[in-house]
C-alpha cells in the first residue's frame, strides 16, 4: 500500500491530474486528507507547469485557487492557449471577473499580436467580455490597466487592423480612442 500511494502522488506531481489526487486522498486516513490535499494544492500552485495548475484547479473544482494562480501569474498567460484560457474565464467570469479578464485580455492581445483575422470575431466576443467585467469592477480593484486605459492601448497598439474594430464598430461596442 504505501508504494502504491507513493506512486500514485508521484504520478498526479508529474501530471496535476485531479482523478489521480482523488485516488489518492480516497486511500488516506480521514485525518490525514485535507493536509494532503492542502499540500497538493500548494504543489500545483507553484508548478512550473501553470497551464497544467490552472486545468487542475478547474477539474477539481477550485475556482478561488484558480483564480489567485490567474492573478499570481497573470504576466504568464499565453493566448495561443485558447481553449483553456477561454474556458477558465468563461468558469470565473461570475465569482472571479478580475481574473477572468486577465485571461480575456490574454486572448485577446495573442489574437491582435499575431494579426489572426480569422479570429476576430472572438476577439470582438473577448472585448464585449471585458467590458461586461469592467463594469463589475470596484476601482482600484487591482494595478491592472482599468478597461478604458487597457482600450485606449489596444488601440494605439492595434488601430491599423480595421478589419478587428470595422467588427467593433457593427456590435456598436466603444471604439476605444475613436
Amino acid at each position: 500500500r504505501p508504494a502504491a500511494q507513493a506512486l500514485r502522488w508521484a504520478t498526479f506531481e508529474r501530471s496535476l491530474d485531479a482523478d489521480i489526487l482523488r485516488d489518492y486522498l480516497g486511500k488516506l486516513d480521514a485525518f490525514v486528507d485535507e493536509e494532503e490535499r492542502n499540500r497538493a494544492f500548494a504543489f500545483a500552485a507553484s508548478s512550473p507547469q501553470p497551464y497544467s495548475a490552472l486545468a487542475f484547479f478547474l477539474a477539481w473544482p477550485a475556482l478561488e485557487r484558480a483564480a489567485r494562480l490567474v492573478m499570481d501569474r497573470r504576466a504568464e498567460w499565453d493566448g495561443r492557449h485558447y481553449d483553456l484560457l477561454g474556458s477558465a474565464a468563461a468558469t470565473l467570469e461570475f465569482d472571479f471577473p478580475l481574473a477572468a479578464t486577465v485571461l480575456y485580455r490574454a486572448l485577446l492581445a495573442d489574437i491582435l499580436g499575431r494579426g489572426k483575422s480569422q479570429a476576430y470575431r472572438h476577439g470582438v466576443r473577448y472585448l464585449a467580455k471585458l467590458a461586461e467585467l469592467a463594469e463589475r469592477l470596484p476601482p482600484g480593484a487591482s494595478d491592472l490597466p482599468d478597461h478604458d486605459a487597457y482600450c485606449a492601448d489596444i488601440k494605439k497598439a492595434h488601430g491599423r487592423k480595421s478589419g478587428f474594430w470595422a467588427l467593433v464598430d457593427s456590435r456598436s461596442l466603444p471604439s476605444p480612442g475613436g
